[in-house]
């Protein structure tokens, strides 16, 4: 019998206690061996700091600082990172609070990989090439390597992210980097080229990723209508998703009143 496979979660939190323990109750129902570790933003005053004595495998990570929005979330991947070498994990994956699982069977999905990732396109090439123009972490790597997505749903061996923490930490200016959401190009495109064994999926972002929250999103009726049947949809950029590729979706809005979060809850 093999062993199982135990995924760590490392989870930036910055509002709701309660919303952040419904994901830990969310993530217990849906992963097997999970350990849990998070990241309090230094504004986040109200942060309940018990949390971590109702659960046995929940952690928090002692080194709080404030990213004030996007512009240092390197450096909480990176603190969490070095916070969670003490546990035994064979993958770490990057999870944000407006996320939810939705259906079991990760473990089965990530076994055998090095990582995956939403999708290797590029959403935005001008910013792409801002963020490269303006940082030295990817100054080795050339512009067609170069990718342009999303670090939450991203999941690594432990041995791959190990390397991509020690690639990045010798460049301290992502700690200040002001263009935003530096994240979404050095993490894809560092994951994409340590790995050898990448699944190319549509799983960390699902059709509801920007439910309600833009212009031309699905509404909260499509999502349900796809998340209780086993079929295809579009997510919000006309991109087919199958359900059997979809373990979490994004965004969940961070209340507990929020239709789509009861809805969740009640699968």
């Amino acid at each position: 019998m093999s062993d199982p496979v135990k995924i760590l979660f490392s989870i930036p939190v910055h509002e709701n206690s309660l919303v952040v323990e419904n994901l830990i109750q969310n993530i217990q129902k849906y992963v097997k061996h999970p350990i849990i570790v998070l990241h309090a933003n230094a504004s986040f005053t109200d942060f309940d700091e018990t949390i971590p004595q109702r659960y046995s495998n929940v952690h928090v990570n002692p080194t709080r600082f404030n990213h004030i929005k996007f512009t240092s979330m390197l450096g909480v991947i990176a603190s969490n990172f070095h916070f969670s070498e003490q546990f035994d994990y064979d993958y770490h994956c990057i999870l944000h609070s407006n996320m939810m699982f939705i259906k079991h069977g990760i473990e089965d999905y990530y076994k055998g990989t090095d990582s995956s990732y939403y999708s290797w396109q590029m959403k935005d090439e001008t910013r792409s090439n801002i963020m490269i123009e303006n940082t030295n972490i990817l100054s080795l790597i050339t512009k067609e390597e170069i990718f342009n997505n999303f670090a939450e749903g991203t999941h690594c061996s432990k041995e791959i992210f190990k390397s991509l923490i020690e690639w990045i930490e010798p460049y301290q200016n992502f700690m200040t980097w002001p263009h935003g959401c530096i994240e979404e190009v050095v993490m894809p495109t560092l994951c994409y080229a340590f790995s050898d064994k990448k699944k190319m999926v549509r799983t960390a972002m699902a059709l509801c990723e920007n439910v309600g929250d833009y212009e031309g999103g699905p509404s909260i009726d499509k999502v349900k209508e796809f998340l209780v049947k086993d079929n295809q949809s579009s997510d919000w950029r006309g991109e087919m998703l199958n359900t059997n590729d979809v373990f979490f979706i994004k965004r969940v809005r961070r209340s507990l009143d929020d239709p789509l979060r009861q809805f969740i809850n009640s699968l």
